[in-house]
């Protein structure tokens, strides 16, 4: 059997090159379309590279030009040609049976083909690396090869400009929806005074972040249930520490206002077991959350699960439980120090929020700085809390600059149901902090103003 040669068109590439040549302004139309590694040929590569020096330098970049440019690079001579000889036979129109003419249209046209089989070779290049992953049974083989093919599509995935004008209609409509069933943009936390200053918007990182056992797993519990049951949201958690078991008891415990541990201890009262096999199941059952429990994961990982799901369950929210317990490795090999590896998961976690269009949630914790400092009481109220500052963040500032919204926990002192939520960054709209009540024994956080808090 003929082995087939890789897609590539060198006729389109000469006739780009040469109305590149011709019409120098129309590379401004190209570049953004086109990289130098779109072209097949090395000799027609080193012709387009050289044309973006000269255009960034704001010098010309004609067949002169060109060629002595390439001089300077050792470069003599191009597919069995005198440089200039083939620079300047380019630019003619008899020899060159690519029609140069409109050269904008024409050039962007061919920079689209041209590009269309650069796709197409980095394609045939993932499925030649994913074959011996499966011959070999690497491990991780089938994250590896979904890694391959998404890095083919971001490649695709680029975004023209479009004017606020053209863009009005499609934000009017979008508001007028909005407005019409009084709704905020994005997901609703479920706590209306927090709704007041963020909701879960697509395409962000919202990182909780405490020390442990303030309650980061249980407020995204709670996220995630608001998220299902209020608004009938679809949402995928991550749980990277507790299992399975001892998820399903806190949103039983959310739902129901049983005392989780009764669950645990198999205390369970009759009437509350009736209440367990008849309304809960059958509330859970349509609830539209998804649990996942894989210790030890690398963001890699994470991130091949992710877009799976999303794609599956049409996941409107993912939750992680917590940032830090992921790893990150390059070419099979832990990221070091720490700190380098926080970061890269943290930018890895915000390109997947952005790529699969949802928002994002991590908890994170935070360093031990703040048990050094005293706490400290907000005006005109009676209890005291240490309340995190952004430099506490655990391990890495890139936790910050990656973050979209830090929110930070803390307990009151005298009276740990309390807790003070902090909403120290915040890049879409304010900051500032409000007051929520937790009721360990069901797993629930409350507004303040919530009867429930007083039953």
């Amino acid at each position: 059997m003929q082995e087939r040669s890789l897609p590539g068109s060198p006729e389109a590439e000469r006739g780009l090159l040469g109305l590149l040549l011709w019409h120098n302004s129309t590379l401004t139309d190209v570049a953004p379309l086109l990289d130098a590694d779109d072209f097949c040929g090395e000799d027609r590569r080193a012709i387009y590279v050289a044309m973006l020096a000269q255009a960034e330098r704001r010098e010309a970049y004609d067949a002169l030009a060109i060629s002595e440019a390439l001089l300077r690079r050792g470069i003599t001579d191009l597919e069995g040609r005198d440089a200039y000889v083939y620079l300047d036979a380019l630019t003619d129109r008899e020899m060159n049976l690519i029609s140069f003419d409109p050269p904008g249209i024409r050039a962007e046209t061919y920079a689209k083909a041209i590009a269309q089989y650069a796709e197409s070779r980095r394609l045939v290049d993932a499925i030649q690396h994913i074959a011996p992953l499966a011959y070999n049974s690497t491990e991780n083989a089938v994250e590896q090869a979904e890694a391959l093919i998404m890095a083919v599509r971001r490649r695709r995935s680029r975004q023209d400009f479009t004017s606020i004008g053209d863009y009005m209609p499609t934000y009017l409509n979008r508001l007028e929806g909005l407005q019409a069933d009084k709704q905020i943009r994005g997901i609703p936390t479920g706590f209306a005074d927090l709704d007041k200053v963020i909701s879960f918007e697509r395409g962000n990182l919202y990182i909780p972040a405490a020390r442990p056992g303030v309650g980061k797993s249980a407020l995204i519990q709670n996220f995630a249930y608001n998220a299902a049951r209020k608004y009938g949201k679809h949402s995928a958690l991550f749980s990277l520490e507790m299992n399975f078991d001892d998820v399903m008891d806190r949103f039983i415990s959310i739902h129901t206002k049983l005392d989780s541990q009764l669950l645990r201890n198999g205390e369970v009262a009759d009437d509350d077991w009736k209440l367990l096999v008849g309304d809960t199941m059958d509330t859970f059952e349509h609830l539209g959350i998804y649990i996942n429990h894989t210790p030890g994961i690398t963001i890699d990982t994470l991130k091949s699960m992710a877009r799976r799901e999303v794609g599956r369950h049409t996941i409107d929210i993912l939750f992680v439980d917590y940032l830090q317990l992921l790893k990150a490795e390059i070419g099979g090999k832990r990221i070091t120090p720490r700190a380098e590896e926080v970061a890269e998961i943290a930018r890895q976690l915000k390109e997947l929020a952005g790529e699969l269009n949802v928002p994002i949630v991590a908890p994170a914790q935070i360093n031990r700085e703040i048990d050094r400092r005293a706490g400290s009481k907000v005006e005109g109220e009676d209890y005291t809390y240490k309340i995190p500052m952004l430099a506490d963040l655990r391990e890495s500032g890139e936790l910050e600059q990656s973050a979209d919204v830090v929110i930070f926990l803390a307990r009151a002192e005298e009276k740990e149901e309390y807790v003070k939520l902090d909403v120290a960054k915040h890049r879409m709209g304010p900051i500032g902090q409000l007051d929520l009540y937790f009721v360990g024994s069901e797993t629930r956080f409350y507004s303040l103003d919530e009867t429930a808090v007083n039953a």
